[in-house]
């Protein structure tokens, strides 16, 4: 919605290796996006297991939240069933506190719809919830077993929300063998403003994200090699939008803070190609490309990276799941 594109600001361009990017009318018979489904191989392997992740923000928000959100929820599921994916990292799946009260209802219904495509490790998603005000929105879903949800709340955002980030790891079931046995994801979503005191607090939140994220990293390392990535919707830009907003300085700069912090490779690799979306979906009024989505990965990971794409997901019968395209990474990891 090119609405959003002057609240929401973005940020990555990306290859899409052997996936297909969805292009066809939103009534015309569904085509696959990928070359081969994922056989689900939840148990531990001594073979390579091939490992499927997607990062979708679906556009729940209570304050700028899209029409339809019932209907778009069932696309949502559609579109995982099609696609087969074994992690699903998710932003803006809020919840809204109201004293004692909580209205939850998508969530309720999301965790539901995903146990029945076999989801079975969910993160919780009213562990952020305010007095009053929306939660962190961020959830993870998972094939695999989630053996550890920590949640954070930025130390400086907005009073009537909980933005944050969700921290997860998850066991891959692979052999003893294998050093990195363990997949750590810090799920995220940014302050959206770019006025000039917002985009202060954005900074703050993405070297606060930047630190735990290098900290656990670290220790982790001491005893393994974990995969580990910063993933979400970070409102930070280096496409058409970024460029004529601040010549992409802000990215920039959230591109090395990343790097520092252990985590040097983008999913899926950015391009400047003219013909690739950005993961923010155009209106009639705006016509820059914007992309708030991105992959952050340790090189170990992205050594491991088999495809990725920006995907754009809909239901059987064209309906968008939400004003974002979503990142689908497939993964192959060593026994």
């Amino acid at each position: 919605m090119a609405s959003r594109i002057c609240a929401s600001a973005a940020g990555m361009v990306a290859t899409s290796g052997v996936f297909r990017l969805l292009n066809r009318p939103a009534q015309q018979p569904r085509k696959p996006c990928f070359c081969e489904s994922v056989r689900n191989t939840c148990a531990a392997t001594d073979g390579p297991k091939r490992i499927r992740v997607m990062s979708q923000n679906i556009w729940n928000s209570f304050f700028a939240g899209g029409p339809g959100r019932h209907a778009r929820l069932m696309a949502f599921f559609e579109e995982l069933e099609r696609l087969r994916v074994d992690i699903v990292i998710v932003q803006e799946m809020f919840v809204f506190g109201l004293g004692p009260w909580c209205v939850k209802s998508e969530a309720e219904a999301a965790r539901e719809l995903l146990l029945e495509l076999g989801f079975r490790h969910q993160t919780c998603p009213t562990a952020t919830q305010p007095l009053l005000g929306q939660s962190s929105g961020l959830v993870v879903y998972s094939k695999y077993p989630i053996v550890r949800e920590h949640h954070e709340a930025f130390a400086t955002r907005r009073s009537v929300t909980a933005k944050g980030w969700l921290e997860v790891v998850i066991d891959l079931g692979l052999s003893d063998s294998n050093q990195a046995r363990e997949l750590i994801i810090f799920n995220t979503h940014l302050e959206h403003s770019h006025h000039p005191r917002w985009q202060r607090i954005r900074e703050q939140q993405w070297k606060e994200l930047a630190k735990r994220a290098e900290d656990v990293l670290a220790k982790s390392a001491a005893t393994s090699r974990p995969y580990a990535m910063v993933v979400g919707d970070f409102n930070v830009c280096s496409q058409e939008f970024g460029q004529q907003l601040d010549s992409s300085a802000e990215f920039q700069a959230l591109q090395l803070a990343m790097q520092s912090a252990g985590f040097a490779c983008e999913l899926p690799q950015p391009s400047f190609d003219a013909e690739r979306p950005g993961t923010l979906r155009l209106g009639p009024e705006n016509e820059l490309r914007s992309s708030p989505d991105h992959m952050f990965v340790t090189y170990e990971l992205q050594d491991c990276c088999v495809a990725s794409a920006i995907i754009d997901t809909r239901g059987r019968d064209g309906l968008e799941v939400s004003d974002h395209l979503a990142l689908v990474v497939e993964f192959l990891l060593p026994p």
